[in-house]
């Protein structure tokens, strides 16, 4: 329990689950989009470098290198993508329906072949299942769940699930891998991993001598669609974050993608363009709700109104975070506003329940005790931007009249109490994938509901969401209502990532936490 904590906070991890929201009043400024009938009828370049950093592993199930793994998806293709509105796109699937609670039934797209050659099958499918769950790897909880997979025929299978969930098609969203590549010791051998064999859009030619990848454009792609503008990215590996920057300055490379908000200062602005996208970290203050005063959801709503995030996103992130509250991407399609910073607001909020302030600030008496608004604050102590964020809160709060104290703790002992429930308040980032993440993060049995809020009308609200379009977008906006009122935790903002690319470089750039380099086929310099 306590491991999949530390894997969901701070870490970027690549299959998660979520529901956020909010439609920032800061919006992310970005360059001009080139689109490809756009793009210029002279000759042009139709390779580009693209950097390989700290490689693990290039087996798309082993890696633990977020930017490695997005390089990957070049290669490899799920079952299931966020597209950039957040909607969940089928990608290798044709069909997926629920024959009942426990059962799911998958067919899979024809006609689809595996760069090696051979049919990409249903096979493959439970292969990969099975390895996740016969490995301690990245998606391995993705599929925990999964009881038996059956194989029906080449092109289908059923699910047979432990437990019912709604949300399975969310989960199926780790790369395919072929199973006559892989099987036997396949997993543990890095020489075929070098050699990565997929599905997608590229595919592996050859290792240059100064070990330099090649890929060329997958010429039997499945989806017809597809027009190639891009046909070769040398993929050239850097054993450091700090030699990738030196070599993208010095146009050794093309491209690269940074989360570093002080990007302006290490890479510059002239000679590039920048493509920002919200990430998938979450900044958050879990509210222990077992706390008599944090029970309040009127005292989380005074808490964090009280907070002055636009400032605060300015001062120590150079504006490179984007304010929500409910942590929804603003490019879904179910973000909706935010709670505004209002002193004057927060007073009365607090005023008309019975809270009262003297000169130490907030209190209520209750049952003959009296409780007040002063709270502490767990902050990871080796973490400087989050150190700055917390001093900032506790000003904030401090000009309402609420008192924080800030303690800072290793990290392990920050999740080792949130589990314990031995806290008030807590700073973390939490990893926020689509929009399922934060309906498990109050489901009532669920080891994400970090803040131990046990609602009737979430719960009732949660039970109404399926994974049936139509049913799930009749009931989203119901959710996140409830959401707002209930505020089960204190939501700050998404931090930004930043896609660099030199000023020759063309396309129709749109990337985001799912796809860095979504609509590549279509860039060129």
């Amino acid at each position: 329990m306590k491991r999949f904590l530390s894997m969901i906070i701070f870490i970027l991890l690549v299959g998660g689950i979520i529901v956020g929201i909010g439609k920032s009043h800061q919006s992310i400024t970005k360059q001009p989009i080139v689109n490809n009938e756009e793009l210029p009828n002279e000759a042009y370049i139709d390779e580009l470098k693209i950097p390989l950093i700290e490689v693990d592993s290039l087996n798309p199930l082993v890696t633990k290198n977020e930017q490695v793994f997005q390089v990957l998806k070049l290669i490899y293709e799920p079952l299931f993508e966020y597209a950039s509105n957040e909607t969940l796109e089928k990608i290798l699937v044709q069909n997926f329906s629920k024959l009942d609670s426990k059962t799911y039934i998958m067919t899979l797209k024809p006609d689809i072949k595996w760069h090696r050659g051979g049919d990409f099958t249903s096979s493959d499918v439970a292969f990969t299942i099975q390895t996740l769950q016969e490995y301690e790897l990245i998606f391995s909880p993705n599929v925990a769940n999964i009881d038996r997979v059956e194989i029906l025929d080449d092109a289908s299978l059923k699910l047979y699930l432990r437990e019912p969930d709604d949300f399975l098609a969310s989960k199926l969203v780790f790369p395919i891998i072929p199973e006559y590549y892989f099987q036997g010791d396949g997993m543990n051998d890095e020489k075929k991993a070098a050699r990565p064999c997929g599905t997608g859009l590229y595919q592996y030619k050859e290792t240059l001598e100064n070990g330099q990848i090649v890929l060329t454009d997958n010429y039997h792609y499945w989806n017809p669609d597809i027009s190639f503008k891009l046909h070769t990215i040398f993929l050239v590996p850097y054993a450091t974050y700090g030699e990738a920057i030196k070599a993208f300055k010095s146009a050794e490379i093309d491209m690269i993608v940074t989360n570093m908000h002080e990007w302006k200062e290490k890479f510059g602005t002239i000679g590039l363009n920048s493509y920002s996208f919200e990430n998938a970290e979450w900044e958050v203050m879990i509210p222990n709700v077992q706390k008599e005063a944090l029970s309040e959801s009127v005292v989380r709503s005074a808490i964090l109104r009280a907070i002055n995030r636009e400032n605060m996103i300015n001062t120590v992130y150079d504006d490179n975070a984007v304010v929500s509250d409910i942590g929804v991407h603003t490019t879904s399609i179910n973000s909706s506003s935010n709670l505004e910073y209002d002193l004057e607001k927060t007073k009365q909020i607090l005023l008309s329940s019975s809270w009262v302030q003297d000169e130490m600030g907030w209190y209520k008496e209750k049952e003959d005790k009296i409780y007040r608004l002063e709270f502490e604050l767990l902050v990871d102590q080796k973490n400087e931007e989050k150190m700055q964020v917390a001093e900032k809160i506790k000003s904030d709060l401090h000009e309402i009249g609420i008192t924080i104290h800030i303690k800072p703790l290793p990290f392990d002992k920050i999740v080792n109490l949130i589990y314990k429930k031995e806290f008030d308040l807590a700073l973390v980032s939490l990893d926020m994938k689509g929009e399922i993440s934060i309906v498990e993060a109050m489901a009532g049995g669920s080891d994400k509901n970090y803040s131990g809020l046990h609602s009737n009308a979430l719960k009732n609200s949660i039970e109404k969401l399926t994974i049936n379009e139509e049913n799930y977008q009749n009931h989203i906006e119901d959710f996140i209502s409830i959401y707002h009122s209930e505020l089960p935790y204190i939501g700050l903002y998404y931090k930004t990532s930043t896609l660099l690319t030199n000023k020759s470089v063309k396309g129709n750039f749109n990337p985001s936490w799912s796809n860095y380099y979504r609509n590549i086929v279509t860039f060129c310099k």
